[in-house]
């Protein structure tokens, strides 16, 4: 592949367009997931609620909705992982087949910028996971109340 970009004039060039326009696509997309997924919406979603009480919140999500979210976000991580090893790969044969002496591709892109971004997203939602597991852990040793509050707020330390 390196040589064929090598041979066909345009190498370090046509790998530096094609990457721009193939990461334009990416970052949309990663930005319309976030958007249509409603990511900030759902890390910003109360966690934990009692099923004692059966109240639930109209913001609250389920372990299932939460499931659903990280497994798309870490497919999309995966695939552009992906992605992004294998262009760093052709621009580094390249590079030594031209003996050039600049990286064609910058060390930081937009599409590094945007998945820092749904990463960010995921450790949150993966707390939020870890929070309501938390909380039907306690409910089923049906701890006293004061303990699951504390626990619930953080408040380790009155336990």
């Amino acid at each position: 592949c390196a040589a064929a970009l090598s041979q066909s004039g345009g190498g370090p060039a046509l790998l530096q367009l094609v990457h721009h326009d193939i990461e334009d696509a990416a970052v949309k997309v990663v930005r319309k997931y976030i958007t249509d997924m409603e990511l900030a919406k759902s890390c910003a979603a109360p966690p934990m609620h009692s099923t004692k009480t059966k109240q639930k919140s109209e913001f609250e999500v389920s372990i299932e909705q939460l499931n659903e979210k990280l497994d798309g976000i870490a497919l999309i991580m995966q695939h552009t992982e992906s992605y992004d090893r294998f262009v760093r790969h052709k621009a580094r044969e390249l590079e030594k087949m031209d003996q050039l002496q600049t990286q064609i591709l910058p060390v930081q892109t937009k599409l590094n910028e945007a998945l820092a971004e749904l990463g960010g997203f995921f450790t949150l939602l993966e707390q939020n996971q870890l929070g309501i597991s938390l909380a039907k852990a306690l409910e089923m040793d049906d701890l006293p109340d004061s303990a699951q509050a504390a626990i619930k707020t953080g408040d380790l330390a009155s336990l």
